[in-house]
């Protein structure tokens, strides 16, 4: 359990820097951290279907 949420944390950081990254490059600096926070919520409501822990990174691009 506790590598689990070890590895979704790490993903969940590594995610944030990506997504902003690429936010700020599609929609602009002053957008990038409200779309990041929005892709999160997202995230979060539907973290509940995601099957693998591994797979946290791919999902989320996706949503985003």
């Amino acid at each position: 359990m506790e590598r689990d949420r070890t590895t979704l944390e790490a993903a969940w950081r590594a995610s944030g820097a990506r997504l902003r990254g690429f936010f700020a490059r599609h929609a602009g600096e002053s957008e990038a951290d409200d779309l990041v926070q929005e892709t999160f919520l997202r995230v979060h409501q539907h973290l509940d279907a995601l099957e693998e822990a591994e797979s946290l990174a791919p999902w989320i691009g996706r949503i985003a």
